[in-house]
Formats: C-alpha cells, structure tokens, sequence
C-alpha cells in the first residue's frame, strides 16, 4: 500500500471501528474504554483519525471513519484522495455493538438519545422496548446499520475482538498488520466494564431479562429472548408485561 493512500474503514457507532482503525494504521494507542476518545472523538489528539463528516483542511490524515449507514451519502466526498476501503462485518456477537454504543458515549448524547426515544415509546418499559427493538434490528443482516456493502471487498471481522488472540491475529494479517498478543491482552482487560455487563445478560436474559439494573441491559436480553425464544413482538411484550 502506498504511503499515501488513506485508509478509509466503514462500521456501525458501536463496532470498534476507531480501534480496528488505529491498529490497521499502526497507531500507538492508548488502551481505554472507549478508543474513539483518541480518535474520531479527540480533543485535539485523535491521531490523525477523522470521521468522514468532519475532515480537516490540511492533510493530515492517516484513518477515515464512516458510518455504515452513511456510506452512500459520504463517500463522494474522498473521491479525490487515494484510498483502500474496508468494512467492519458485524459476524457475530450483534448484541455487543449496541452495549458498546451505551457504555462509550458521554452522558449528553444518551440522554439526547432516550430523550428523542421517549416521543415514540411510551409507559414504564419505554426505552426498554426501544432498546430491544433496536437489538432485534441489529440480528437483521439486511439492516442499514451493519448490512455488508456489496463494492467493499475487505472486511474485518467484529467478532473476532471478543473470541481467541489467534483469531484476531488472523483479522489484522488480512491488512498485513501484525498485531500482538499483549495488545490484544490489553484491549480485553480496558473492555472489562462491557464484557462484565454482557456475561450478565448472557447469564440472565432466558429466565429474568428484566431483572438486569440498567434499562439498555433489560432491552438487549429482552431481544436475546426474543430471538432465542422464536417469539413475535406483541407475544414478548405479553409473556412480560411489557404494554403500558
């Protein structure tokens, strides 16, 4: 790859993609909860990592982000710079991209997003409900937010992150990065708040989903149930009383 060519990597807001992107441009990163802080959400440091929406006037870049369900909207705009495009495929573990979502945004853009969610859902599950059905959307391979675009022939795995070291090795060697195990140590032990909450869901969501203390745990095992249960909307509302 050429040194100029700008690596440009579409995903879904929950999907690592400043993570998988900081590795792909073999950045020194920072291990922390939420890695777009060094990234496309720094303050002034965000290693030349920029979404798509708000890229600078020099030329500095060295990662470009886009939303999955943006792709069409926003890729004209870097028709002009030499880049390699990939994709971020939600496998597996669909689940996690939206706890990830919940746990590694600041508190004003989750309460913009329960706030804009309380003028369609109503009664005391409210943003439970949303929250599930947002999750059941997301085992949809077909849905905008994760669906595989036909043009981007490389991806990377998402599941990969949470499985074996060898596994994600093998992720980052398909973008010739070698990428260590004591990174990948590294990125588990600064993904412990999540993975502790999605053992708990794990652990719960076939016989008390609502038993979880957060509403967006409640509403992610309430999909799960959903799903493994083979059950309609209205008759999981029902089985858990869940109408106004």
């Amino acid at each position: 790859m050429s040194p100029n060519t700008k690596i440009v990597l579409v995903h879904p807001g929950g999907g690592c993609g400043n993570y998988i992107l900081m590795n792909l441009c073999k950045i020194d990163i920072k291990h922390c909860l939420a890695y777009h802080d060094h990234g496309t959400h720094g303050d002034g440091n965000n290693n030349g990592i920029y979404d798509i929406r708000h890229l600078p006037s020099i030329d500095n870049i060295k990662g470009i982000l886009i939303v999955t369900n943006r792709y069409y909207l926003d890729i004209a705009k870097i028709a002009n710079y030499n880049t390699s495009v990939s994709q971020v495929h939600i496998d597996n573990f669909n689940e996690l991209v939206i706890l990830n979502w919940f746990l590694k945004h600041n508190r004003l853009t989750i309460e913009s997003w329960e706030n804009e969610q309380k003028k369609y859902w109503h009664g005391q599950y409210a943003l439970e409900k949303s929250v599930c059905e947002w999750t059941t959307k997301m085992f949809d391979e077909n849905f905008d937010d994760i669906k595989r675009i036909p043009e981007i022939e490389k991806t990377f795995n998402f599941s990969s992150l949470y499985k074996d070291f060898n596994i994600a090795k093998k992720e980052f060697l398909k973008f010739d990065v070698e990428y260590s195990e004591d990174t990948h140590k590294n990125f588990i032990l600064s993904q412990k708040p999540v993975l502790d909450k999605w053992q708990k869901i794990l652990s719960l969501y076939k016989e008390s989903p609502l038993s979880l203390e957060e509403y967006f745990m409640k509403g992610i095992a309430l999909a799960l149930h959903q799903k493994g249960s083979n059950l309609s909307k209205e008759e999981l509302y029902d089985k858990f009383n869940l109408n106004p």
